[in-house]
């Protein structure tokens, strides 16, 4: 049943029967505090509710996520006009979809951001088990991208040493299929097992090589989704609408921060498009390009790379103009041909896709989170509707607020100390865990304070 207010709620207590979120009036709610629930009856401004926010990325991306005792609830309006700046991206966290709701909580999301069953969005997940099926069965025709720090965190549990992580690294940022086989076959070199149980997962979900261009990125890891979570350590504890208060003017003053950012921005590009575009011209100088009298250019460089351009088609055999959107050094290099042939090339940012260009990253902050008044202002409900809170079984002790760390985070420091300390061990020094450089006992003299001899303390000193 949708709540009077123009959102759709995301049940977390049922799975098939499509209820609302079980949050009564008048009630505690999940943290045995106070303060009591009433869902509010629509503004006339659809952003003046205090449950209507969202956010988008660096990329003019976007994502989601709710929780069982926390959401995220995007309002329908607000979403369409957001998405109609933005590239079709969503990356999702399995620590807000697992249990058995996952693939009604995804449906729920989908709702939300008007997603079709023929759209073609990108999603990045933890490849969390129950994300898989859910949105090969919700969106068929989206393309589902697997994080790949998830992935060597699984690979980790089997094969420690870092070097597997440079393996899996080097061919998944690969972005043609001969580099990417050939990086493979390197691993299978190495390690053939460790090689075979990588197979098992297929390239077109973590590798580059495989990526299709619709989504006008290669990002490679969730972050977007990690970022936001991140923000909601000091808001995850309280209550929903406190909650989502917070989320709230957190968000209108990232959009502040973001919109000095833009007044400072020259150029047609976004800042980061700029140094890319800028990194990629300084490399064309190193390659030349030769005509073949149609629309195609052979550009050969330094170390055998040599590849072919597609002007009217905008894409080169390297895939990253392609997969990114922005042309890449063998482009560039083209273009330059091009304009010492007295062709009409205008202006390179031409060439750079209408997702980098600034009006666009301003058109994605255009819609803003409108201030609303006090919560003593709030206009009471009239929704029949009664709204439950979850079932909530209070822990013993105090409750954490910090995240649980992955292994490799825990040891990381330790890790690199025990490296320091296997190169430093023949001066007497290690390397604790917060980096610093100690004095180890190995060649160290003990001297009695007493007798003043050594190879003993005052404690043990008989006076000899």
């Amino acid at each position: 049943m949708d709540c009077p207010c123009g959102l759709t709620p995301v049940n977390f207590n049922s799975v098939n029967e499509g209820k609302s979120v079980n949050l009564q009036p008048g009630t505690k709610n999940a943290n045995n505090s106070n303060e009591t629930f009433s869902c509010q009856k629509p503004f006339d401004d659809a952003a003046n509710h205090p449950a209507q926010t969202f956010d988008d990325s660096r990329k003019t991306s976007a994502f989601f996520s709710g929780g069982g005792q926390q959401t995220l609830t995007q309002g329908r309006r607000t979403a369409s006009a957001f998405f109609s700046g933005a590239s079709a991206f969503i990356s999702g966290d399995s620590a807000f979809f697992s249990g058995g709701q996952t693939g009604d909580m995804s449906g729920g999301s989908g709702d939300d951001l008007d997603l079709g069953i023929n759209s073609n969005f990108t999603f990045i997940t933890d490849r969390q088990k129950g994300l898989i099926p859910a949105i090969c069965s919700r969106f068929p025709h989206a393309e589902h991208r697997f994080c790949l720090r998830h992935i060597y965190q699984n690979m980790k549990r089997e094969w420690k040493p870092t070097i597997y992580k440079d393996y899996l690294w080097k061919c998944a940022t690969a972005t043609t299929i001969p580099e990417f086989e050939h990086f493979m076959s390197e691993f299978s070199s190495y390690d053939k097992a460790a090689s075979e149980w990588l197979k098992k997962i297929p390239p077109k979900q973590w590798a580059r090589s495989h990526f299709t261009g619709r989504a006008i990125t290669d990002i490679l890891l969730n972050n977007l989704c990690e970022v936001f979570n991140s923000k909601l350590i000091d808001g995850r504890d309280k209550p929903i609408i406190g909650c989502l208060e917070y989320i709230r003017q957190y968000l209108m003053k990232r959009i502040c921060n973001v919109m000095k950012v833009m007044d400072k921005t020259t150029g047609p590009l976004t800042p980061t498009a700029t140094s890319i575009l800028e990194a990629n011209t300084s490399h064309a100088s190193k390659y030349k390009a030769r005509w073949n009298g149609g629309d195609k250019y052979q550009v050969t460089g330094v170390w055998q790379d040599q590849h072919v351009v597609d002007v009217r088609n905008n894409n080169c055999s390297c895939r990253k103009w392609e997969l990114i959107g922005i042309p890449c050094k063998h482009a560039i290099a083209t273009l330059n041909e091009m304009t010492k042939n007295s062709e009409d090339v205008t202006n390179i940012y031409r060439w750079v896709n209408k997702v980098y260009w600034l009006d666009t990253w301003k058109e994605a902050y255009s819609y803003k989170v409108h201030p609303i008044k006090g919560r003593i202002m709030w206009p009471k409900s009239l929704c029949p509707t009664k709204l439950t809170p979850p079932p909530h079984h209070t822990q013993v002790g105090r409750p954490k607020k910090k995240r649980n760390k992955t292994e490799d985070e825990r040891m990381s420091r330790s890790q690199r100390g025990s490296s320091s300390q296997a190169n430093n061990q023949d001066e007497g020094i290690r390397v604790g865990k917060d980096g610093a450089k100690k004095l180890t006992r190995k060649y160290g003299k003990v001297t009695c304070s007493k007798c003043k001899n050594t190879g003993h303390n005052a404690r043990s000193c008989t006076g000899r």
